[in-house]
């Protein structure tokens, strides 16, 4: 990610948002009373290393790709660009847990420019967790699916919908998919 600083929100499915860095351009405390307004989050903890901010909220957690998507609209209208966004199954405490991980840098763009963004969320199902536990059992999982969500200018452009269509035939064609009826 090279030597730019990053604002990091990582969110969490059991309910908390964290936000990690620097304090450039009032854009984590727009975002912390961003949070507090929009997704009603509640301060669990703050604290600060250096010039680096460490926030903690505690939030009703929702769709992590749709939160992901409110997030980087946020961030875009501030002038900043989403670099990086990873999503990961964690175990804290017994619990297992998804986060999702945004990293946002100082933009190249105008402030108040939402840019084209596509999301692929490739789920790779649910196992029996006994069977886990065995090397030597191989189980085929269930409820696997690839999720397409986009985020682009307001009307959506005509390049991103024909990018979602061909990722759809691809998904078709290749990986023997079919379009979930109940969200097309």
């Amino acid at each position: 990610l090279g030597d730019t600083s990053y604002t990091v929100v990582t969110l969490n499915s059991e309910g908390e948002v964290e936000i990690n860095g620097a304090e450039r351009k009032g854009v984590v405390t727009k975002l912390t009373k961003w949070l507090q307004t929009e997704w009603k989050c509640t301060n669990k903890t703050n604290f600060q290393e250096g010039d680096i901010f460490c926030r903690k909220y505690d939030w009703t957690a929702k769709d992590l790709i749709e939160a992901s998507v409110e997030v980087i609209k946020f961030f875009e209208m501030q002038g900043q660009e989403m670099q990086v966004t990873s999503q990961q199954v964690i175990k804290e405490q017994d619990k297992i847990c998804r986060e999702q991980m945004l990293f946002f840098r100082e933009g190249k763009t105008e402030v108040g420019t939402i840019e084209p963004h596509l999301f692929l969320e490739l789920y790779a199902g649910e196992g029996n967790p006994e069977l886990y536990e065995d090397e030597e059992v191989t189980q085929i999982l269930a409820k696997q699916h690839v999720r397409v969500e986009q985020i682009g200018p307001d009307p959506v452009s005509k390049e991103l919908e024909d990018v979602v269509e061909k990722i759809g035939e691809f998904i078709k064609t290749y990986l023997g998919g079919t379009q979930d009826p109940a969200n097309p």
